[in-house]
């Protein structure tokens, strides 16, 4: 009985520069913010396993953090003063984000939270 090998013939990878996207080096303030976002997240993650926290709050809010860490990582522009630090378009967008995501999810629970229950008279 004879073996089958495949050729030796390299397979096609990718750069690595096409893998993954440039991500900024926080240092000074931004660096400790993003630090504490990140490890306040994983906190956050693990308490969700065991602690009761409504399934609505605890997406929106994740959802927000996340978005604020990827917009302090990841530059909007390929200038080069944007890939060394975040800046005032990045946290604008931050806060917007954060702000809408913020206002929606207080609407949806107060909508929750004064819903009729079924079958309940108008």
């Amino acid at each position: 009985m004879e073996a089958v090998t495949a050729p030796d013939v390299p397979l096609p990878t990718a750069p690595d520069d096409e893998l993954e996207s440039p991500t900024r080096t926080l240092t000074g303030w931004p660096g400790q913010l993003a630090t504490v976002l990140a490890i306040g997240l994983s906190l956050y993650a693990l308490y969700w396993v065991v602690g009761i926290v409504q399934p609505l709050i605890y997406r929106a809010s994740f959802l927000l953090i996340v978005l604020v860490l990827s917009f302090m990582f990841y530059t909007g522009s390929d200038s080069p003063r944007a890939m060394t630090r975040v800046t005032a378009l990045d946290w604008l967008f931050a806060v917007c984000r954060s702000g809408k995501i913020a206002t929606t999810t207080t609407r949806e629970v107060k909508e929750e939270t004064h819903a009729k229950p079924a079958g309940a008279p108008a």
